[in-house]
């Protein structure tokens, strides 16, 4: 009998909301602020600002506030995904 993960479902949601992999995937290197995501990744501030907010109640990244800025971290939880984030790299490197 296989085991079925009834979580699954709201996994892959948040992972396949658009930015949000790419987020995660340029959190992984190292903590970064706003503007670097947002540069890095070319995403408008109003869309990051959505993604780095749901990711946040999903604990996935959390806001570090250092004296003169803000910084944007990935949780235990978001380090997780390290394996899935290089996995479907590769996958979509793939050939057909």
């Amino acid at each position: 009998m296989k085991t079925q993960c009834p979580k699954i479902e709201h996994a892959l949601l948040i992972i396949s909301k658009k930015w949000n992999a790419r987020i995660v995937q340029y959190l992984l290197t190292e903590p970064a602020r706003f503007s670097q995501i947002e540069n890095a990744i070319g995403i408008s501030a109003k869309m990051l600002c959505v993604r780095l907010n749901e990711l946040e109640k999903e604990n996935i990244i959390e806001k570090i506030n250092y004296s003169y800025h803000d910084c944007y971290s990935l949780t235990k939880k978001g380090y997780a995904m390290h394996n899935i984030i290089t996995a479907i790299c590769e996958w979509a490197h793939q050939d057909h």
